[in-house]
């Protein structure tokens, strides 16, 4: 029986054991699936209070009901480890962790290089790995496939069986076993299972660099000086070019995360989800494995479909709210309500959907996305001119909102130097603990360089930390309402009495569109 035939039957069986790589808002609602459907699944993640969190049944994830993840540990269907040895117990592997931005704005692939060198080195043969991290288009096969063959090279269960002259391996590798010269359809070396006549498409046919897969199925292009014995020779030197096999020994995937915190409608099982694997047998594979925590699955021809898939998704909406973003401003410029107009627009049954203006747009993908296309680009030498400029747009809102709030404090004959500026939530979207990529944040950084008292109150985020200074988050009081010179409304949450606010601020400025119609005391987006 071939590893996919045991894979299969372990998924048929719900025998499978599942690892997540990274248990944050992605990583950990789909941990807690697999495990409602009795699948043992073992979360992985560097950050032992996560860990101990989870191993306690203490949830950090507003998306999961707090009795659902306590259920699903008591019953052991999910435990998490710092301990990435374990990966050798998994028969999948799915990664979920962060891919930000560096401080040049270029993809920080260092979390998924990391992720893949510790799946390289730890899993066993025979494992689905799948990426949902956003990316760029080419990763899947570009990227994580050579770093995972390479670091497969010191894989504790290939290096063992060669310390014990083991030659009847329960994998294939790409060694210098193979003769390439060796064309028939069926080895009957003990324990070669590298070409399955049942099942041609198994064999990788990558055109590949010298050291890697060449053309030939099954065969290796070696390095110069490296030795490439008879076939059934035992190897005795050279086994750091040994690794195991794509479409062999593993197979890779990619399934783009589409989690939206807070929504109340759509979560992780019941959102449709997009699958590209390299291989028709991967792409079978994964389809069976995702169905016991999704309910549908939407299979596409490759990786980088998929890929693009996930890019296009966020920057449709970068574009769309950088547009009505810009509009806004204008339409501030001509005392025009851009507000009204979105309503009036809305009337029209087709050919229009309504986006809202902010001060900038936040969250772990929408303002990433375009860099990460961005990146992809320059090597096709294809210039992204509407996006690059939709993505200068969203950078610069939170500028423009710092001088939105200088202008109302001008108006009154007061300075952002020596005044308190209260900001009335941090979250990017309303009624989530999510301050990742927040533009409250860097108002309130500029606020503060600029000599401004700066004060928040959410009543999700009891800390946060702005370019090194620690904030507490106040009492909504009317005390503290009436004693800021400013309360800037950047987030819209529900809890928010919005006549309560009105009647003990001495000024608003309102970016969320909370309060309907300016007056002397309230300045509009």
């Amino acid at each position: 029986m071939n590893h996919k035939q045991q894979i299969l039957e372990k998924i048929a069986a719900n025998t499978e054991v599942v690892g997540i790589i990274g248990l944050g808002y992605v990583g950990l609602p789909l941990a807690v699936n697999f495990a409602e459907s009795g699948v043992k699944t073992i979360g992985f993640d560097k950050n032992p209070e996560k860990v101990d969190s989870i191993n306690l049944g203490k949830n950090y994830i507003e998306d999961i009901r707090d009795a659902v993840l306590k259920e699903v540990v008591d019953k052991v269907a999910l435990s998490a480890t710092t301990d990435f040895s374990r990966m050798a117990e998994c028969d999948a592997l799915i990664i979920a962790v962060p891919t930000p931005l560096d401080r040049f704005r270029k993809p920080d692939m260092s979390y998924i290089e990391s992720a893949c060198r510790e799946i390289g080195r730890n899993m066993k043969p025979g494992t689905f790995v799948c990426l949902e991290s956003t990316t760029y288009p080419t990763t899947t096969e570009d990227f994580m496939l050579p770093i995972i063959e390479e670091a497969s090279r010191e894989n504790k269960l290939l290096t063992a069986n060669h310390a014990t002259g083991d030659q009847d391996h329960s994998f294939q590798t790409t060694s210098n076993y193979s003769d390439p010269s060796d064309t028939r359809e069926e080895d009957t070396r003990q324990g070669d299972t590298r070409q399955d006549p049942q099942n041609p498409q198994n064999s990788d046919t990558r055109n590949s660099e010298p050291g890697t897969l060449n053309s030939e199925p099954g065969t290796l292009n070696p390095e110069p000086g490296t030795l490439n014995p008879e076939p059934g020779a035992v190897q005795t030197q050279g086994l750091a070019s040994q690794s195991f096999r794509h479409g062999i020994d593993f197979w890779l995937a990619y399934s783009p995360e589409r989690v939206d915190p807070g929504n109340k409608q759509f979560h992780t099982r019941n959102t449709p989800k997009v699958l590209g694997a390299m291989t028709p047998d991967g792409l079978e594979i994964g389809e069976a494995l995702y169905r016991k925590a999704i309910d549908h699955i939407y299979p596409v021809s490759s990786p980088r479909i998929a890929e693009m898939v996930k890019i296009l998704e966020n920057t449709y909406r970068l574009v769309n709210i950088s547009l009505i973003n810009e509009l806004a401003l204008l339409a501030g410029k001509m005392d025009i309500n851009i507000w009204e107009v979105i309503e009036a627009a809305k009337t029209k049954p087709f050919g229009f959907q309504a986006f809202y203006p902010g001060p900038g747009i936040g969250g772990h993908c929408i303002p990433l996305d375009p860099f990460y296309l961005e990146h992809i680009a320059k090597r096709y030498n294809f210039d992204l001119s509407m996006i690059h400029a939709a993505g200068h747009i969203n950078m610069r809102m939170p500028h423009y909102m710092y001088i939105k709030i200088a202008t109302a404090l001008n108006r009154h004959k007061k300075a952002v130097n020596g005044s308190t500026v209260l900001f009335l939530g941090v979250a990017y979207k309303p009624n989530i603990n999510d301050e990742r990529e927040s533009p409250a944040l860097e108002i309130m950084e500029t606020v503060a360089h600029k000599g401004g008292n700066v004060q928040y109150h959410d009543p999700f985020i009891p800390i946060i930390n702005v370019d090194g200074i620690r904030y507490e988050s106040v009492e909504l009081t009317a005390e503290a309402l009436e004693k800021a010179d400013v309360v800037v409304l950047t987030t819209n949450h529900s809890a928010f009495d919005v006549e309560y606010i009105k009647e003990h601020a001495q000024m608003i400025v309102d970016m969320r569109n909370m309060i309907k119609e300016a007056g002397e005391k309230v300045y509009k987006l």
